[in-house]
């Protein structure tokens, strides 16, 4: 799961006819009908790519759906991706290669900060010609955890920073990949390593202690997101895709324990809870779907229709 394609993987766009739908710039719709059927709210942050002729442009879009809008966000000469929102909703943290020239023989992704409207956008980082990614929040919003190549490019490691960027602390590291890292409610970060030669997921304290390793699986396990409460994680597997590049949503208690599909394999992106725990949000094939964790019929609904990239995120 190389640092640029796990979270520059985007879905087809397909569009549904004769559904009622708020309308967007880049193609991007709401799909009102079943978002008042799911009885669903809150915003969606969400990155799509412009694809505008010779640029790698992709940028930062919200979606509210209590408002039935979709904005953009950012609007750069190269991209923003890897959106979180901060716990209270006031702010977003991306990663962005938008300081870099082009063409560049290299990417150079920072992490960034801005207010939810898209104002004051910072970069937190400043960390040039060296790779940081995948924000993830503490459960007070004073701390950001990431992966980055600080110390040993062009390998990450897992560290922890303020919410102004100072005091960048590692968390944990090992001679191989340790990245995409999700902080709990419970104040506990899981994330992705290839540190037994494939992508598994683990859990570790915040301070480094209590190392847990969690999935033990034959294929690819990756993109990990705890839930509200912090008891259970979904996360993408490859274990029963046949196609190398198909994956399936999973998800397992906290501990690792009681793992089972929640989708059949596809071309699945990073998933993300709903803030009430109740779904999670998926990207595929036509934009952004949901799926019901406690049914066993692996459906889904789409929600958002356009060309959509993962991870998303979705705060109340």
């Amino acid at each position: 799961m190389p640092l640029r394609v796990s979270c520059l993987a985007l879905v087809l766009l397909t569009l549904l006819a004769g559904e009622p739908a708020a309308q967007s710039a880049q193609g991007l719709r709401l799909e009102t009908r079943a978002i008042r059927e799911l009885g669903l709210h809150g915003r969606l942050v969400f990155f799509v790519h412009l694809g505008r002729p010779g640029s790698p442009d992709a940028e930062l879009f919200v979606a509210d759906l209590d408002a039935g809008t979709i904005r953009q966000l950012t609007s750069t000469r190269n991209s923003s991706f890897d959106p979180r929102w901060s716990p209270d909703g006031t702010e977003i943290a991306f990663r962005s290669d938008r300081d870099v020239a082009r063409p560049s023989p290299a990417f150079q992704d920072e992490i960034y900060l801005m207010r939810a409207d898209g104002t004051r956008q910072i970069n937190l980082t400043r960390t040039r010609r060296i790779n940081d990614g995948w924000p993830a929040w503490a459960p007070d919003g004073r701390r950001i955890a990431y992966g980055s190549e600080l110390r040993r490019g062009p390998h990450t490691d897992l560290y922890v920073m303020n919410r102004d960027g100072t005091r960048r602390t590692l968390v944990v590291s090992s001679s191989e990949p340790d990245e995409g890292p999700d902080w709990s409610s419970r104040n506990r970060l899981v994330f992705v390593s290839w540190r037994t030669g494939d992508w598994e997921l683990y859990a570790v304290d915040p301070d480094g202690t209590r190392l847990e390793r969690l999935t033990r699986s034959a294929g690819e396990d990756t993109a990990a997101r705890w839930s509200p409460d912090g008891k259970r994680i979904v996360f993408l597997s490859k274990r029963d895709a046949r196609n190398p590049d198909h994956d399936s949503v999973y998800v397992m208690d906290a501990n690792g324990l009681r793992q089972h599909a929640l989708t059949r394999p596809g071309y699945l992106g990073s998933p993300a809870w709903s803030p009430d725990g109740r779904y999670v949000l998926v990207p595929a094939a036509g934009g952004l779907h949901v799926l019901d964790p406690r049914s066993r019929s692996r459906t889904m609904t789409r929600i958002v229709s356009g060309e959509i990239g993962g991870p998303p995120d979705w705060h109340r």
